[in-house]
């Protein structure tokens, strides 16, 4: 395996090391927060409050 190769799959594997990390702390504020469970919930849901401005801005994906 050539140093560029070990190289490019220790950046992976820190990138997905950073994702589960992320995932685990969502995954305990839904557990734990009832404000981010609501929040979470009316995002991915597309609700919103009577009154409410709701501001959508897509992110940048590197594929």
């Amino acid at each position: 395996m050539s140093e560029g190769e070990l190289s490019k799959i220790q950046g992976d594997e820190l990138a997905m090391n950073a994702r589960v990390d992320q995932k685990l702390r969502e995954y305990r504020a839904l557990e734990q927060d009832p404000n981010f469970l609501e929040i979470y919930g009316r995002d991915r849901l597309d609700l919103y409050k009577k009154g409410e401005r709701v501001f959508r801005f897509s992110r940048a994906q590197n594929l």
